[in-house]
C-alpha cells in the first residue's frame, strides 16, 4: 500500500520520493532513445517532470535517478524495473537519468 511522498534536497535539486513502511518505492520506468531494436540499451532517460521525475533503484542504499537537462525526444524502448524490454514510440520531455545518493532516511518508515 502506498503511503507518502517525501521531498528531499539533492545535489541535482529537489526530488520527490515515494515511500511506504517498507522503504523507498520505484516507478521503475527507464526509456531509451538510441535503441530501435527494443533491447533497452544505451543512455537511460526518465520523463522530465520536475520533482516528479525520480526513480528509486536501490532501496537499501537509497540511490535515486533524476532527470537532468530535459529536452523533447521520441523514445524507442522502455523497461519497467529492469524486467524485459518493450517497444514504445513516446514523445515527451525526457532527461538523461543521473544517479543521486540520498541519506537521512532509513527504512522501515513509520508515520509519527
Amino acid at each position: 500500500m502506498d503511503c507518502c511522498d517525501v521531498l528531499v534536497n539533492t545535489a541535482s535539486g529537489p526530488a520527490l520520493l515515494m515511500v511506504d513502511s517498507t522503504g523507498f518505492q520505484s516507478n521503475g520506468e527507464f526509456y531509451f532513445v538510441e535503441d530501435t531494436s527494443n533491447g533497452c540499451h544505451g543512455t537511460k532517460y526518465l520523463i522530465a517532470q520536475g520533482v516528479f521525475s525520480t526513480d528509486v533503484v536501490d532501496k537499501i542504499n537509497g540511490t535515486v535517478y533524476v532527470a537532468t537537462s530535459p529536452q523533447k525526444l521520441t523514445m524507442h524502448s522502455l523497461t519497467f524495473n529492469g524486467a524485459g524490454c518493450q517497444p514504445t514510440s513516446q514523445t515527451a520531455m525526457f532527461g538523461p537519468a543521473v544517479p543521486v545518493t540520498i541519506s537521512g532516511f532509513t527504512p522501515p518508515f513509520s508515520v509519527k
